[in-house]
């Protein structure tokens, strides 16, 4: 359970990021420190377990919800934009629900794939 806490903090330290530190804001964009973002996301990667690394790494493999949410910010968290590459334009609307709704599941979906991968 120390794994499940250490994920969900990563990602309030993400949202954290995305709410309180971004460099602007324009309309529904947030523009953030790109090494700020990918550092954030490489401890969340790293912390995750083994087994739910290889259901993340698979294109068409077992759809959980947990992994949908998180294909599903990371494309609306690291799109580069165009007049400076240290910046991500951050849609923070679809990232901020997307890690509500991977902060609910990730519990599950790790325990599925802990127990179907013995």
């Amino acid at each position: 359970m120390a794994k499940i806490d250490e994920i969900k903090e990563y990602l309030r330290k993400l949202d954290n990021l995305i709410r309180n530190n971004a460099e602007f804001t324009f309309l529904d964009v947030k523009f953030v420190k790109k090494t700020k973002v990918d550092d954030l996301l490489c401890c969340f990667i790293a912390v995750l377990p083994d087994k739910y690394k290889k259901h993340l790494k698979e294109k068409h493999g077992k759809r959980l919800s947990s992994i949908i949410a998180y294909q599903n910010m990371h494309k609306a968290l690291v799109r580069s934009f165009f007049f400076s590459k240290s910046l991500y334009m951050v849609e923070y609307n679809v990232v901020l629900k997307n890690i509500n709704t991977i902060m609910l599941m990730i519990e599950r979906d790790i325990a599925f794939t802990e127990k179907n991968e013995q």
